[in-house]
Formats: C-alpha cells, structure tokens, sequence
C-alpha cells in the first residue's frame, strides 16, 4: 500500500516482512522506479510529473504480485 494518498513530494511503500522488488510505473506504462527491498521502501517523487501512478510489487519468496495506484500532486 502505497501513502501518503495522494502525495506531493514522496510516498512510502509497506507490503510485509519478505524480499520484494518494488516498481512504480506511469500511466504510459515506463518505469520510473524499481528496486529490492524489504517490509517498506521509500519513493521520492520531488520531480515527478502531477498525476496517476502504478505500484507493483513482487514477493520474491511466492512470485505473488500486489498492484496498488499512488496520485502524486505538485
């Protein structure tokens, strides 16, 4: 889950205590950020585009994947 929902100058991602890989895609589909982390991961979205934004996440244990939306405001 990603919050502060909506966010302006960056979010965090919470998904439980187990590796994952963590991307956030825009609504074209390019990803903005991908990286392996653990429980929860910090995005800094200072320079971002305002708009709808896709969180995906990836247990590295199961191959589960969770998808969640962020709106990132200026």
């Amino acid at each position: 889950q990603g919050f502060p929902n909506p966010s302006v100058d960056g979010f965090s991602v919470q998904f439980g205590n187990f590796p994952a890989i963590v991307s956030v895609k825009n609504v074209v589909g390019q990803t903005l950020v991908s990286q392996q982390a653990k429980d929860q991961v910090r995005i800094n979205t200072n320079n971002w585009q305002a708009g709808l934004y896709v969180i995906e996440v990836i247990n590295l244990e199961t191959s589960e994947r969770l998808v969640d939306k962020v709106i990132v405001q200026e």
